[in-house]
């Protein structure tokens, strides 16, 4: 189940180029969604949910597994 009680999206009218994994609210970059839908994004930005925001590393030197989870979930997805 997802764990947390809300989640959405904010897509800032900035040029950023990136998109962050914040607690229940991830923050997109315009540029993703330049040529449309971007479900691939979403869905690794989503996937942090668990893997970084509910369980997170002991350190920098392990953040590979936060984003290997979220690529996976990517993976899955497609």
């Amino acid at each position: 189940p997802y764990p947390y009680n809300a989640l959405g999206g904010y897509v800032p009218n900035v040029t950023s180029g990136f998109a962050l994994e914040t607690q229940t609210r991830p923050f997109y970059s315009p540029k993703q969604f330049a040529n449309g839908a971007n479900v691939s994004v979403v869905v690794h930005e989503i996937a942090h949910q668990w893997y970084g925001n509910s369980v997170s590393v002991d350190g920098w030197k392990d953040i590979w597994i936060n984003e290997g989870f979220a690529r996976y979930s990517q993976w899955l997805w497609s």
